[in-house]
């Protein structure tokens, strides 16, 4: 969910979050991320926490989480083509959960904005 083909730059929405245990670091985590690419100019979507994903059961026990995604299954809205180009009514990433989701299929412009977080 780092490398979506039809990607856009979200940010997993911490200030959504209920659990009063974990809510103000859920929140200050997704500030980091979304301050962070707002000093650059580049703009971000908010994803809800679902579930689906590894940070479910530390939530679950308590441990805050967040960070960044390019998408899973969603179909790319027209607004967000708009922002981050791509298609619009298409799936932002293909290979979620498929065969076909291996280092392989690592490429593309969503890549672009990890490789600058880690340096």
């Amino acid at each position: 969910m780092i490398a979506s083909p039809n990607y856009v730059r979200g940010v997993w929405d911490g200030h959504s979050v209920t659990d009063e245990r974990i809510s103000k670091q859920t929140s200050v985590i997704a500030s980091v991320f979304e301050d962070y690419f707002a000093s650059l100019g580049l703009p971000t979507i908010p994803f809800k926490f679902n579930g689906r994903s590894d940070f479910a059961p530390f939530m679950e026990a308590g441990i805050p989480a967040g960070g960044v995604i390019t998408g899973e299954d969603e179909i790319k809205s027209t607004e967000e083509a708009e922002l981050f180009g791509g298609i619009a009514g298409m799936v932002l990433d293909p290979n979620y959960h498929q065969s076909t989701d291996t280092v392989q299929a690592l490429r593309g412009p969503g890549m672009h904005f990890f490789i600058i977080l880690q340096f």
